[in-house]
């Protein structure tokens, strides 16, 4: 909701902390941490830091099509 209401730095910081959570919880290739990582990247999209939303975009969308081609 951070992003909707223009609020885009703090939404990179409450997504950056969720990527940690996750990371920790389910590892670095688990589904959940790669949907963390892509709710980064939309944020960083927003604030128009491509370069660094494509670096999280890339490690993050293997793992999403992959999991999505299991179902």
């Amino acid at each position: 909701t951070s992003y909707a209401t223009k609020r885009v730095d703090r939404g990179i910081e409450a997504a950056r902390q969720l990527v940690d959570l996750q990371t920790k919880r389910a590892g670095e290739k688990h589904f959940d941490t790669a949907m963390a990582q892509a709710i980064l990247g939309a944020g960083l999209t927003f604030a128009r830091r491509d370069a660094e939303a494509l670096e999280v975009y890339r490690k993050a969308m293997p793992i999403v099509l992959a999991t999505s081609r299991e179902d």
